[in-house]
């Protein structure tokens, strides 16, 4: 899945307990933007997904809980880290 504006996250998730797998997510890539934001969610699982060409490739904020399990960020790529 890639966004068509540079400047406004891919994903973002607000409701608990939330799976996101088998995803190819890019393009979120203006400052602070993210391919997967989680605000005030808890319990979500972000896994099996290519994250590639965002600012951020996972930015969990505002008391949010995630795990992450099998995410590739492409190397070489845009993507700072998981924040």
């Amino acid at each position: 899945m890639k966004t068509p504006y540079a400047n406004e996250d891919v994903f973002t998730i607000t409701a608990n307990c939330v799976t996101l797998s088998r995803f190819d997510i890019a393009g979120a890539s203006a400052n602070g933007t993210a391919g997967v934001r989680i605000e005030e969610a808890t319990g979500c699982v972000i896994r099996g997904n290519a994250i590639h060409n965002n600012y951020y490739g996972v930015a969990v904020s505002q008391g949010s809980t995630a795990q992450h399990r099998g995410v590739e960020l492409v190397p070489g790529q845009l993507d700072r880290h998981i924040r």
